[in-house]
Parts: structure tokens; C-alpha cells; sequence
């Protein structure tokens, strides 16, 4: 914060000096919407995001923007004010934009950490508000009331779905997750037709909120008691039509909250006939059909490559991961084939190992009830999205690739293929596609997880908002920018022969990994001759022992146990010992996968039905979001 002596700047009167605003040219320092007589307070501000300047004098504020830094009049400003004190240099750009923003964060933060103690004692109101902004952007603001006072929590581009009812519900779902149910004592939204829609998934406890404001009123002076009185008039209608849409009463944890939240705070009362009011998850669960359950679930997609056999590290890593990640979200696995082929590959093969890894995503539990399963070459609109991507993504993002980089090397330079280039673009595709809200990544594709959200970010900038709408389209952004769902700790498997490598189906020996349909034999071999150590006994965690490391996270996960259970039993033990209780655990484990494999692989039939299928599901998303991209870009309709 820079405190300006009066000379400089003149606020006193709330106008800033003319003399000094002409010298330093402060209208320049403005964007065209604002003035320099326009002193933006926000001494509550939790919008830490829009990276502003504060410039203080007194109790007032002059906003303006990062970027002023760079200016020489405001150099030459500040170069004045140190006449008035003790040497003073401006700040730089980039410690505006970091360390001093950072700070400023830390003190938001904890501010905010002083709501929320007050929240989880009192309970608190959430409120969110739909509006446009001036480039045409829906968007929702969540601010949450409490005892201590109203905080503005964030926003959200909700352009893709803000007239969907499931979706807006989802969204207010979500954000009382995250301040916590048990606090929540109920949802005000504003009375647009999307909000409207979302009640069909709420229940609507009508009573329950007026039961709350009447509480407050009770304990109100007089004079306030009669404006609050008739102001709730104005919703008495509500105990009598609302059991006609909806169901509603009072639950015991609302109960309970009542004589608690009256003394704080009354809940809305002035605001409440321009909203709708909702006492949420204070209530039982509202009632929901299959469809629309399954509508309420963000999305997840994933897949593998069918090249070489697929091992324990793809297993533990992703696909038995999919298996819990299928009741709690809409999942979409499929087998990316067309990545398969950026290096050299088995011709004869591909079709065949195509078909294997669809059995196995099955084998491990995939349930087809509720994840799509299908091939990623079935669905053309990949390649399609794709291409268009490519005309948005400058060369130098690829050029940065790590992966291009370590591959091209591998391969020679001679050998290698524009596709392997152009492989982040195809994954951006793959994901932007279905319109995702995660993406499960590992620590080697989170740099091209960036890169699909920086494309979805320059795509929606070049051709979403009004640019779309005056094409026809509905406006707004035209991708949904993924988020990454990082694995669950000890998830990356490593290499039994080197305990700082990934295990991966590209290393020269097989005795690097254990295949998930290796016979007994081949993994008893394989466990007998992994790379150990020579300290005594066995331990995670110990940056010296990473062979050590690996083999014990192996055999927790795949026993379902806890480190310290695993710790305590193995601690003790020798390396042989401890390999012959490894080897046990994984021929239990892989067993019955191996088995249910053999099942699906030999019922042609049912495997094609299965992918056929999938691939249908998934192209009615695809070919929503293409015909969105092809609308939005300006191409001649079909």
C-alpha cells in the first residue's frame, strides 16, 4: 500500500487535485469506464484476483492497475513523493504482480479464516447473484453472511450452462460443500428463470426460513419489527404454494441451529422478496430420478494407450482409481488409440491390443452402468476438434513440451513425426471435447493439462462471447476449463528395476514391470530379481532407499491397508521374506482380474456391444461441443 502525502494527491475533499492529476497524468492510469475522481473503496475487498493497486491517502482508495507500474508519470510520482520523506523507489511490476500480491492474498486469507470460525459456531447464509459482464459473460457471485459481516467469496464463468437448471444447482452444491453443510443455514439466489429451474432438485423450505426470520424478528427493537414484519408479508404466500412444487418442513439440525443463529444475525430480511430462499443442507437430501442424478455429476474423461500390455503402473495409477472415481462423478474412459501411433508401432498389433485394454478397463471394475467405455478413433470428433485447436495453438507452446523433447530424443530426430508434436493438441481435444470439469493427471501430463487449459482459455478469448452471439450462438465461453484431480499419494508406481524411473510399457526390459496378465511365474521371477537395497529392515520414505520405497507402497495399495499397518508388519523383515509376501499378494490381486478377462475377451459380441455404445454416448457430447467450435469460428453450416 503506497500512502501519498497531500501534495501529491489531494483527497481530503474526496477529489482529487487537478494540478496534480494533470502533471501525472491520472486519467491515463484509468481504464475508459473510470475516472480519477472515482476513489473505489474496498477495505473488505476479497477480490484479490483482479490484480489492483491500492494507492491510499486516509480511509480513501484510488484503484488502478498493475500495469501503471511500467508508466514513467507514475515512476516520476513516486519519485516526488520520496521528496516529502525518506527515499522511496516504486515498486516494480513484477513485485507488484507477486511478492506484494502475495502478501495481500496471506492477509485476505486470514481474514477470511476469522469468517469462517464464526460460521462453523453461528452458521451462516450463502448468496449468489447471476449478472453480464461488458464482454457479455454470465456470471455467478458466491458471497457467504455470517455473524461477522458479509464476504465475497469468488466468481464463476457460468456462460456454458448458467440456463441450466441441474447445472446452476450443482454449482450452489459444490460451493456448500467447500464452506462446509453443516454451516450452511440457508441459500438465497436471485429469482432468474435458471434458478427457478433448479428447484426441482431443492427442496424448497419455505417454512423453515421464515421460521428463521420470525425467530430474529422476535429478538429486534420495535421499530424494526414492524418494516420486517411487512417486508415478510410479502412471503406468506410461500407456506401455501410451495407443498404444490415441493416438499418442505423443519429438520433437527435446522432446529437446533435456530436459537443459535437469531442472536447474530437476521437472515435476509429486506433482500428476501427480489430472492429465492432455500434452508439447504440443513434439510434431508432432495430427491432426484437416475437421469438427473447422473446430469448433477461433474464430468471426468481418462483413457490409455493400447500400446504394449498394460501393467500394475497404469493399474494402481489410473484405471483402479476410475473404479471409485465412476460412483461419484460421469465418467468417460476410453482407449486413445490415435496416440498410440505418434511413434512407431506394430501395425498387426494395434487392432488386437485395442480390444485388450477395453477388456481389461473391465476386468478392473469399470462398470459400463456408469462410465461410457469406447475407442477414441470411433468418435471422429477428436480429430475434427483437433485440427481447429491447432489453428489456435502457436508453435511455441508445443516447441516447450517436455515430453515432445525427451521422446524426440529417444526416437532421433529422423524418426520422429509431426503427430508427436501436435500429441498435447490431441489431448486438449480429448478433453475440451466432453466439455470436462477434471482430468486425473500424473505428475508427466500435468505441463500438457496446462496447455488444453490454455487453449480453451485463447479459444474462448479469439471466438466466445459476443463475437459467438452475433454469429448466432449463445455466447459466452465455449469450453469449460478443466480443472486436474491428482491421484491419491503412492499412486505412481516406479520401475522394479529403478526406483527413481515411472514404470512404463516403452522400457527395453520387461522385468521393469508386472503385467497385469503376466502368469504366476513371470511375476514371482520378476519380484525374485526387482533391484532392492542392502539396509536392514524396510521403511518408506527414505529419499536413500527408493527401490524400498516403491515396493512397500505396491503392496499397501494393492492389500488396501495403511502405510502405518504396512510399516508395523514389514519393518522388521528381510528382503526375501518380504518378496515372497509381495509376490502372494499380487497373484491374489491380479487373479480375479485375469479370470474376468478371459470372459470378456472370448465374448466378441459382448465387447463390441459394450464399445459401440459408449462410442454413441460420447459422440452425442462430441458433437454438441464441435458444432459449438464450428458455429463460434464462422464455418458455413451443413
Amino acid at each position: 500500500m503506497l500512502k501519498l502525502p497531500y501534495q501529491v494527491v489531494n483527497v481530503v475533499s474526496g477529489v482529487l487535485n487537478d494540478v496534480v492529476a494533470k502533471k501525472y497524468d491520472l486519467e491515463a492510469w484509468f481504464p475508459a469506464s473510470s475516472s480519477y475522481r472515482e476513489l473505489v473503496s474496498c477495505s473488505n475487498c476479497t477480490d484479490y484476483q483482479s490484480r489492483k493497486l491500492e494507492i491510499r491517502y486516509g480511509r480513501k482508495k484510488v484503484v488502478i492497475a498493475f500495469n501503471v507500474a511500467n508508466m514513467d508519470n507514475f515512476k516520476e510520482m513516486i519519485a516526488d513523493v520520496g521528496k516529502y520523506g525518506p527515499h522511496l523507489n516504486p515498486p516494480t511490476y513484477h513485485e507488484l504482480r507477486v511478492p506484494l500480491l502475495k502478501n495481500e492474498v496471506e492477509k485476505v486469507d486470514q481474514w477470511v479464516e476469522g469468517h469462517k470460525v464464526e460460521w462453523s459456531k453461528f452458521g451462516c447464509s450463502i448468496m449468489s447473484d447471476g449478472w453480464i459482464d461488458r464482454k457479455q459473460r454470465s456470471l455467478i457471485n458466491f458471497l457467504v453472511d455470517g455473524a461477522k459481516g458479509t464476504v465475497f467469496m469468488e466468481s464463476v464463468d457460468a456462460s456454458s450452462y448458467m440456463k441450466t437448471g441441474q447445472k446452476v444447482f450443482e454449482l450452489l452444491d459444490n460451493f456448500v460443500e467447500r464452506i462446509g453443510e453443516g454451516n450452511v443455514v440457508q441459500i438465497i439466489t436471485d429469482n432468474g428463470s435458471n434458478f427457478k429451474l433448479a428447484t426441482e432438485w431443492w427442496k424448497m423450505y419455505g417454512k423453515g426460513t421464515m421460521n428463521l426470520q420470525q425467530l430474529a424478528i422476535k429478538h429486534r427493537p420495535k421499530e424494526d419489527t414492524k418494516m420486517s414484519r411487512s417486508l415478510l408479508s410479502q412471503f406468506l404466500n410461500l407456506s401455501n404454494t410451495s407443498p404444490r412444487f415441493t416438499s418442505y418442513g423443519t429438520s433437527s439440525k435446522l432446529q437446533q441451529t435456530l436459537p443459535i443463529i437469531h442472536h447474530n444475525h437476521l437472515p435476509m430480511v429486506g433482500v428476501i422478496s427480489n430472492y429465492r430462499c432455500y434452508c439447504s443442507v440443513s434439510s434431508p437430501e432432495p430427491t432426484v430420478s437416475e437421469s438427473s442424478s447422473a446430469s448433477l455429476k461433474k464430468r471426468i474423461v481418462s483413457g490409455v494407450q493400447p500400446t504394449g500390455s498394460i501393467h500394475l503402473g497404469n493399474y494402481l495409477g489410473a484405471i483402479k482409481n476410475w473404479v471409485s472415481l465412476q460412483d461419484k462423478y460421469e465418467t468417460l474412459f476410453f482407449i486413445v488409440d490415435l496416440h498410440a501411433i505418434t511413434l512407431p508401432y506394430d501395425v498387426q498389433q494395434l487392432s488386437k491390443a485395442t480390444r485388450d485394454t477395453a477388456a481389461l478397463y473391465l476386468a478392473c471394475g469399470v462398470d459400463t452402468s456408469k462410465a461410457s467405455v469406447f475407442v477414441q478413433s470411433h468418435v471422429r470428433a477428436h480429430v475434427e476438434l483437433m485440427w481447429l485447436l491447432s489453428s489456435a495453438a502457436p508453435i511455441g507452446w508445443l516447441n516447450r513440451m517436455i515430453q515432445f523433447k525427451e521422446k524426440s530424443r529417444k526416437a532421433g530426430d529422423e524418426n520422429v513425426g509431426v503427430a508427436l508434436l501436435t500429441y498435447p493438441v490431441l489431448m486438449a481435444s480429448d478433453i475440451l471435447l466432453y466439455q470436462s470439469d477434471l482430468v486425473p493427471v500424473g505428475e508427466d501430463q500435468k505441463q500438457h493439462l496446462e496447455l488444453t487449459r490454455e487453449l480453451a482459455e485463447r479459444v474462448n478469448h479469439l471466438y466466445g462471447g459476443r463475437k459467438w452471439k452475433k454469429l448466432g450462438g449463445r455466447g459466452g465461453s465455449i469450453f469449460k476449463v478443466p480443472e486436474p484431480l491428482i491421484p491419491p499419494s503412492g499412486a505412481r508406481v516406479m520401475s522394479l528395476t529403478d526406483g527413481l524411473s515411472k514404470m512404463s510399457k516403452s522400457a527395453t526390459s520387461d522385468l521393469s514391470r508386472i503385467n497385469l496378465l503376466d502368469s504366476k511365474d513371470a511375476i514371482a521371477n520378476k519380484i525374485k530379481r526387482c533391484k532392492t537395497d542392502s539396509f536392514p529392515g524396510l521403511e518408506f520414505d527414505n529419499t536413500d532407499r527408493p527401490e524400498c520405497n516403491n515396493l512397500l507402497s505396491i503392496y499397501q495399495i494393492i492389500t488396501n491397508r495403511t502405510k502405518e499397518e504396512v510399516a508395523q508388519e514389514c519393518q522388521d523383515m528381510n528382503w526375501g521374506t518380504f518378496k515372497i509376501v509381495l509376490t502372494d499378494a499380487l497373484i491374489d490381486h491380479l487373479h480375479p482380474i485375469q479370470t474376468r478377462y478371459k470372459e470378456i475377451i472370448t465374448d466378441t459380441g459382448y465387447l463390441d456391444q459394450v464399445l459401440a455404445d459408449g462410442a454413441s454416448k460420447a459422440a452425442d457430447i462430441a458433437d454438441a461441443t464441435l458444432g459449438n467450435v464450428y458455429q463460434a469460428m464462422g464455418f458455413l453450416k451443413r
